[in-house]
C-alpha cells in the first residue's frame, strides 16, 4: 500500500508529456483576387502535391484569408508545394434568408454561383500552385476571372 506512487508515476509521465502536436507548420495568409478583384464569399483549399502533405484551408473576405491545417485547425500549413482549390461559399446574406435569423431552414437553399473558372474546383484540373516556405508569411494568389 505504501507503493501505490510507483504504479501511478508512469501514467503522470505519460499524461503530462501528451499534448495537441499536429502538423508542424508555418503561419500563412495572404490575399486572393478573382480577375482582379479581391475575392468575397470565397472557400480556399491548399491541397499538397506531395503525398504525405496535409492541406490547408480558409475563408477569403474582402481578399484576405488565413489557413488552418489539419483535424486540429492548427493555424498555418506545412511546408511544401500546394494546388490552390476554390469553392464558392453563400454570403451572409444569403445565409440568413435560406435558414432565416434563428438558423430555422427554410425549403430554398441559398443559391452560390462560382466567380472564377470551374477548374479552380478541383485539385487535378487546377493550374494554380503555390509553395510554403519556412519564410512564407504573405501569399499573393491571382485567378483570372471567367
Amino acid at each position: 500500500m505504501c507503493c501505490w506512487w510507483l504504479a501511478v508515476l508512469p501514467m503522470l509521465f505519460f499524461v503530462v508529456g501528451c499534448g495537441p502536436t499536429g502538423p508542424a507548420t508555418v503561419p500563412v495568409s495572404g490575399t486572393l483576387t478573382i480577375g482582379g478583384q479581391p475575392a468575397n464569399n470565397v472557400g480556399i483549399n491548399l491541397v499538397p502535391t506531395a503525398a504525405a502533405g496535409i492541406p490547408a484551408s480558409g475563408n477569403v473576405e474582402n481578399g484576405a484569408f488565413t489557413v488552418f491545417s489539419g483535424n486540429e485547425g492548427k493555424p498555418g500549413a506545412m511546408v511544401g508545394k500546394y494546388k490552390v482549390v476554390l469553392y464558392p461559399m453563400a454570403s451572409a446574406e444569403a445565409a440568413k434568408q435560406a435558414y432565416g435569423a434563428g438558423g430555422a431552414k427554410s425549403s430554398a437553399a441559398p443559391v452560390v454561383s462560382a466567380p472564377f473558372p470551374d477548374k479552380y474546383r478541383d485539385p487535378s484540373t487546377s493550374d494554380k500552385e503555390i509553395e510554403i516556405t519556412g519564410a512564407t508569411s504573405e501569399l499573393k494568389i491571382e485567378i483570372p476571372a471567367e
